[in-house]
């Protein structure tokens, strides 16, 4: 049975979206095209300028996925689009605890290698780079960004729009 690949939109296209990338072409999308303020002039994926994201005409059914690392600029973007039609990414290599809340197309970036254990709930729009470590029982804020190699320890709380730093023990 051949399985047809989701379309998306990328939404940002340059250094954190290069790695965004490479985790979307192991799932189930085909990219469509980028949305960004300017054409890229550096075009590594051969991908199609669709437009600016503020005045792309949305279609019923477009799926996008914000590839922006700065956490203020992704909220606000996710917040202007005014849809629902946003993926989850997560890498194949990610391993998830069964009892983990990671609410469906809210924009969630699980990357390689990144372990999420009991009971934590990852909100919409977060970031969780490359070998994250998330113990149990934690929250991590609306469109937060936890860099590569950070473990954060059991019962943590991590605020909306916060930046952790790669290796950060909290």
């Amino acid at each position: 049975i051949m399985i047809k690949k989701k379309d998306i939109i990328l939404i940002g296209y340059s250094g954190h979206s290069y790695v965004c990338i490479d985790t979307i072409k192991l799932n189930q999308f085909n990219i469509k095209g980028y949305c960004d303020s300017l054409l890229k002039e550096s075009n590594p994926y051969f991908l199609n300028y669709l437009g600016d994201e503020e005045k792309y005409q949305i279609q019923k059914n477009d799926f996008f996925f914000i590839s922006i690392g700065e956490n203020t600029i992704r909220k606000n973007i996710y917040n202007k689009l005014k849809t629902n039609n946003f993926i989850n990414v997560i890498h194949s290599s990610s391993n998830i605890s069964e009892s983990v809340f990671i609410k469906e197309n809210s924009n969630v970036l699980v990357n390689a290698n990144v372990v999420i254990n009991a009971q934590s709930k990852i909100c919409k729009g977060v970031i969780l780079n490359t070998g994250a470590i998330i113990e149990h029982e934690c929250k991590i804020g609306d469109f937060s960004h936890i860099g590569p190699g950070a473990v954060i320890c059991g019962n943590v709380n991590i605020g909306e729009r916060t930046f952790v730093g790669s290796n950060t023990v909290k």
